[in-house]
């Protein structure tokens, strides 16, 4: 892998600069392409496509940032890396919108662009489908999401309707984003309803649309998401949220493609592709009467399953790296990279609330912080503060690496714990529970209540071995217990 060279086109109008960039790669195996405007980049691009751009956004002819553009438009698949003296919010925001890898301010060290460059290339020769987007942190090298790009690659071009599993905050919307980018309806629109953030009453209304009148508060006509979606995608998240009657009128419309406007009985129909996603187990939820088993299998054309983020082997650190970078340049602010115990502790760490998780924590640290290095103890500070999760308990600065682990000191006053690694090869001799007791009859949530702390006493509070005996998430456990201790 190493002997493969790369092809990256570098857009810089002075020579002088170009050569010294040439300087710095000399080492590399790369095969640096030079333009020197603006035209003859997108000249270039027409005939071929580079693995990295390094565009300068001061160009003489036009902003570097219309071939950035251009990139995202066309969905080149190229690693985008913008280099520039201009350091405003607006332009930092305005390029990482629109898919930059990453953002190098001149003057600059040579390290800086020699470490970005072979960071991308190793990311581009994982021979994943790197989409030029928004949100760069659908990213990694591990196995479980080489499976998941392949996958994506072969159902994007098709219509068939795509069903998403996985725990919260593995990235379920991002993987919706990415069948529609690589489908043949990219330049379409691409409609988010999630539902379980919308009154049940209104549902209907929000998927469908409706007309003036249709009921208290209806002042005008509204276009719902399926008609906003015509030509495109709509992604339908946390799918499991919708009541049966409007689970049925979906049903209807997936099957004969038209659907009616509340308040009317004028028929309509839309050219849309369903991608729909939930964290709950679909057939859990259709054996308990709250999910169609026909809208289901109607949906599940294609299943994608999204790993947990402890089960994605080194793309914590890929991850990690794509937010520091993010949040220094947003943030205005100096970090480069982890010291080596910080690695440790991001991959040791469970991450129940995954990549969602881990970006909210780099933010967190970033902001609270300064320096150049992320250190332990900085990392320490956040997550010891995480919901029934702490780090490692060898977490200490680099300068006290000379100490044993055994006098090593948090820096907070709270007993760190180490993470649990679940052993799927230990499992609880025998667990059973009565369902109904005494013939009386209780709701479903005092029954899910009773069985998951049944079921943490009998692992002796180990959340992992909980999860693996009911074969539910680490992360719905989790959500339960905050919910159960917020309502004492």
């Amino acid at each position: 892998m190493k002997n493969k060279q790369s092809d990256i086109l570098l857009v810089e109008d002075d020579n002088r600069t170009a050569k010294l960039y040439k300087y710095y790669l000399r080492r590399e195996p790369i095969n640096l392409i030079h333009v020197e405007t603006g035209k003859d980049a997108l000249n270039y691009l027409q005939k071929a496509v580079p693995q990295v751009l390094l565009i300068d956004l001061g160009l003489p002819d036009m902003n570097g940032l219309e071939i950035v553009k251009y990139a995202k438009k066309n969905q080149l698949n190229c690693i985008l890396i913008v280099i520039t003296a201009e350091d405003s919010i607006d332009v930092v925001v305005d390029v990482m919108r629109n898919g930059v890898f990453d953002f190098i301010k001149k003057p600059f060290k040579p390290n800086r662009l020699v470490t970005t460059l072979r960071q991308v290339i190793e990311i581009h020769h994982s021979d994943h489908c790197f989409i030029p987007s928004e949100t760069q942190e659908f990213i990694g090298n591990s196995s479980a999401m080489q499976e998941v790009y392949k996958t994506i690659k072969k159902v994007a071009k098709s219509k068939a309707s795509v069903f998403i599993t996985g725990e919260t905050g593995t990235g379920k919307e991002l993987c919706a984003q990415a069948i529609h980018k690589n489908s043949q309806r990219w330049d379409k629109p691409f409609i988010i309803l999630n539902c379980a953030s919308i009154v049940r009453d209104l549902m209907e209304s929000e998927l469908f649309g409706h007309v003036k009148g249709a009921f208290t508060g209806a002042e005008k006509n509204r276009e719902g998401a399926v008609s906003s979606a015509n030509g495109g995608t709509l992604f339908l998240d946390e799918i499991g949220e919708l009541d049966l009657d409007l689970q049925q009128k979906l049903l209807r419309f997936l099957q004969q493609g038209t659907f009616q406007k509340v308040g009317t009985n004028h028929e309509e129909s839309v050219d849309v592709r369903v991608v729909c996603a939930t964290n709950r187990n679909p057939q859990a939820e259709i054996y308990i009467g709250r999910f169609r088993s026909d809208l289901y299998f109607r949906l599940n054309a294609i299943t994608i399953q999204l790993p947990p983020l402890c089960e994605r082997d080194d793309d914590v650190l890929v991850l990690a790296r794509t937010f520091l970078n993010r949040y220094s340049i947003i943030e205005q602010k100096r970090f480069k990279d982890f010291t080596p115990k910080a690695k440790k502790i991001l991959t040791e760490y469970q991450w129940p609330g995954n990549v969602r998780q881990l970006q909210n924590v780099i933010h967190n640290v970033v902001l609270l912080n300064e320096g150049e290095m992320i250190t332990p103890k900085m990392l320490h500070s956040k997550l010891n503060t995480e919901l029934l999760y702490s780090p490692p308990s060898d977490i200490s600065d680099d300068s006290h690496t000379s100490q044993k682990k055994s006098t090593v000191k948090p820096s907070v006053n709270v007993e760190p714990v180490k993470p649990i690694k679940p052993d799927k090869s230990v499992k609880p001799d025998k667990f059973s529970i009565n369902i109904i007791e005494n013939d009386d009859l209780r709701s479903f949530r005092e029954i899910e209540r009773e069985i998951i702390m049944k079921a943490m006493k009998f692992c002796e509070d180990n959340v992992v071995k909980t999860a693996d005996l009911l074969e539910i998430s680490k992360s719905a456990i989790y959500n339960k217990l905050e919910k159960w201790n917020k309502d004492c």
